[in-house]
């Protein structure tokens, strides 16, 4: 019911906006039946409708009438999402001119049925089934809804195989997995219902087809809406790693910029280098182009054995592929540091590691994160000594 109440407020200022989409229009009108069908079931809710109306069990026949408004609006949907407007326009007619007569006749069985026992909201399924009228009414409304989510999974799956946007896609697969699930339901209704007409008890069964029911609904009511807010999530994840990365990057970034203070276009060290306070994708892009300057400009202090004791220690690190690559290239940018603080350039500079396996913005971000993660790691006083012993080798 909350689920229902939370899709219907966030989806209401898109329709107010837009009152003429019929596709929003459909599924607003989806979302309020979702919520009245749960909260006209609530124990201290029913009773006063049955006051108000003088026969008992009129919230059962509410409840299905509203559900079976919200199958043909769920099938409306549908069309306006996978359908041309005016095949939509055309198909959602049918939905209504073959649900319209539908739910007349079922309130016509209701009416022929009238059972008369009621008592809380979670024993109502169960009671009345002893009554062949009502039993009839009852197939018939749950092959109404039974139809519906075979239809509504049809199409989702196949909307699915064909949707451009990837949280689209996920909001009609987890609405096919919700209509599973109340297909579920609907068949163990009509095992509850045949099962008290043979006089066996059913009661152990009741709680499970109520749990295949609301889940689906859950489901559904979430596939619905998560192609508007799953965006968000995608947004927010991206930048958790954007900060993340921003972090990573940083003990590179400020070694480099030690060396060189002139790649830095805004000089943020300290805590603000580490947490950016706004702006965070540009702050991010420049801090990538600032650390590739930075490589560039230690290149005259890259001596070739530098890569041969770099290879070597990777190597007897048991390191293979791009963490190979990271360590290698940390102990030469290590290596290049020193030289330059200690002013020797390199007779015969040697090309510095290529800074990215990639030229696009991500594929540099990932890699110069594992390089910048490997320079962390690197110790200095091992990088001390082996420079030590290289430079003895090369005399």
């Amino acid at each position: 019911m909350i689920g229902a109440l939370a899709a219907l407020l966030y989806t209401l200022p898109r329709l107010v906006r837009d009152v003429a989409d019929p596709a929003l229009i459909a599924i607003c009108t989806y979302f309020t039946c979702s919520f009245l069908s749960f909260f006209l079931g609530l124990d201290f809710i029913w009773p006063h409708i049955a006051d108000l109306f003088g026969y008992k069990n009129t919230t059962t026949i509410l409840i299905h009438c509203i559900i079976v408004v919200l199958t043909a609006a769920q099938l409306i949907v549908l069309m306006h999402w996978s359908h041309p407007p005016e095949a939509a326009r055309t198909k959602s007619y049918k939905i209504i001119g073959v649900f319209g007569p539908l739910l007349i006749s079922l309130i016509a069985l209701f009416a022929f049925a009238l059972p008369d026992k009621r008592r809380t909201a979670e024993t109502a399924s169960l009671l009345n089934l002893d009554n062949p009228r009502y039993a009839a009414y009852l197939y018939a409304y749950v092959s109404v809804v039974a139809i519906g989510q075979i239809i509504t999974m049809r199409v989702s799956i196949r909307y699915a195989g064909i949707a451009a946007r990837a949280w689209l896609r996920r909001g009609m697969w987890i609405v096919a997995a919700g209509a599973g699930f109340i297909l579920v339901y609907c068949i163990m209704r009509y095992v509850e219902i045949a099962g008290v007409q043979a006089g066996a008890d059913m009661e152990p069964w009741d709680p499970l087809q109520w749990l295949a029911g609301d889940t689906g609904s859950l489901l559904e009511l979430m596939g619905w809406t998560i192609p508007g807010w799953g965006p968000s999530l995608s947004a927010a994840r991206r930048s958790i790693g954007e900060f993340r990365a921003y972090y990573r990057l940083y003990p590179l970034w400020f070694a480099l910029y030690q060396a060189n203070p002139t790649i830095a276009k805004e000089p943020r060290p300290g805590l603000a280098g580490k947490l950016p306070s706004r702006g965070l994708n540009m702050r991010l892009y420049r801090r990538v182009i600032e650390i590739l300057d930075g490589q560039l400009a230690l290149r005259p202090f890259v001596h070739p054995d530098d890569a041969d004791a770099a290879r070597e220690r990777a190597s007897a690190a048991g390191l293979d592929g791009a963490a190979f690559q990271a360590a290698v290239e940390a102990f030469q940018l290590r290596a290049a540091l020193r030289a330059k603080a200690d002013g020797r350039p390199a007779s015969a500079p040697a090309d510095v590691v290529p800074a990215a396996p990639g030229d696009d913005l991500p594929s540099q971000i990932r890699w110069l994160t594992l390089l910048a993660d490997a320079f962390a790691r690197s110790a200095s006083g091992i990088d001390a000594q082996t420079l030590a012993s290289t430079r003895g080798r090369r005399g």
